[in-house]
């Protein structure tokens, strides 16, 4: 295996193994939703041990998803950048956990308009920006919704394909996510020759 995707995958298993750890601390103990797979409690109290190679699917998607825009993003990635958007996604699902339930609306409308104002100021990229980070909420509610429906799991509150309205706004953020990994993986492709 070459460099670029020794470090795919383990981006894509970090961020699941990171999410997962976000599960459990920010939607499990915040009863925003209920796990039913069995076994439960393996790993973390309440959450499902399919939880981890389920994420590790799900963000492998959500890559294959935004390769396409891979080449049309950033040509130099940025660590911080990186960081930055790592923090971010992790705040929305913080902050999913506290609203998601009691004032699931304004969240969703918290989360879309900084989204918004992120686009605002992406002036380099912004359309493929647009284009990936749609991509990763209609995915992102689509994977989801599909999970519940097979009985994986369950929210609490929903509004659209058996999900709220808000995860799709939140995805939206994860396109940046997704976008500067892309990033990586091009500049260690292209330094690898």
């Amino acid at each position: 295996m070459r460099k670029h995707q020794i470090l795919t995958f383990i981006g894509i298993i970090g961020a699941a193994a990171w999410f997962t750890v976000c599960d459990k601390f920010f939607h499990i103990d915040n009863n925003i939703l209920v796990y039913y797979w069995q076994p439960l409690n393996v790993l973390f109290q309440g959450q499902s041990a399919w939880t981890f190679p389920l994420f590790a699917c799900a963000t492998t998607s959500f890559f294959f998803a935004t390769l396409p825009f891979a080449s049309a993003w950033r040509e130099h990635p940025s660590y911080l950048i990186l960081t930055v958007n790592t923090i971010v996604c992790t705040l929305i699902y913080f902050g999913s956990g506290i609203m998601g339930n009691s004032h699931p609306m304004i969240y969703f409308w918290i989360v879309f308009v900084a989204w918004i104002i992120r686009i605002i100021f992406e002036r380099e990229n912004r359309t493929t920006a647009i284009k990936a980070c749609l991509v990763m909420g209609l995915l992102g509610c689509f994977w989801e919704g599909a999970t519940s429906k097979l009985g994986y799991f369950e929210y609490y509150y929903t509004n659209i394909f058996s999900v709220p309205l808000w995860l799709f706004a939140c995805y939206l953020h994860a396109g940046f996510l997704m976008l500067e990994m892309q990033s990586f993986r091009e500049f260690f492709k292209r330094s690898s020759k």
